[in-house]
């Protein structure tokens, strides 16, 4: 698509290039959010694999000794605040996904909606330019030919598009 953009087909006076510039801006935003959330949920997981092996190696020695078994209880609310803060961190890396993928949803809709219009002014260049090439060939002498000569395709073509219609 971003091959497509920076085409000579795409469009005139560096509008291409414009729309490519903030399209692979918003694209680098992403991949970096992205990358940042990647790293987030990887300190995330070696977090939990740090509690679980507090939380194991404090059971074998609650059984051995009562002055640990108090340790145990401040150990716990630790895990239990370190667990609620991944939690949070969790729901927030949800919703920032979520809001990845509505952008990027209305980024394909409007890149579709941007090809659509592109692609109906190229159809009105065209037009204009047969226009311009059958005026030309004509040799039209006058003004007032010129205007009967453009009723005369405006009526063709309105012709040719009922006909394309049935």
């Amino acid at each position: 698509m971003l091959q497509y953009i920076r085409s000579d087909q795409f469009g005139q006076y560096g509008e291409s290039q414009k729309l490519y510039d903030i399209i692979q801006e918003f694209i680098t935003k992403l991949q970096k959010e992205n990358e940042d959330l990647h790293h987030d949920n990887e300190r995330l997981a070696k977090s939990i694999v740090q509690y679980e092996s507090i939380i194991s190696s404090h059971d074998t020695e609650i059984n051995k000794q009562d002055k640990v078994k108090s340790k145990f209880g401040d150990e716990m609310a630790r895990w239990d605040a370190g667990a609620l803060s991944l939690a949070k961190k969790e729901k927030k890396a949800a919703a920032i996904e979520k809001e990845l993928d509505q952008k990027m949803t209305d980024l394909v809709e409007y890149t579709k909606w941007i090809n659509d219009e592109c692609q109906l002014l190229r159809d009105r260049v065209r037009k204009s330019e047969k226009v311009i090439n059958d005026l030309r060939s004509s040799g039209e002498a006058s003004v007032e030919s010129l205007m009967e000569t453009l009723y005369v395709l405006k009526i063709k073509q309105e012709e040719l598009e009922s006909r394309a219609q049935q």
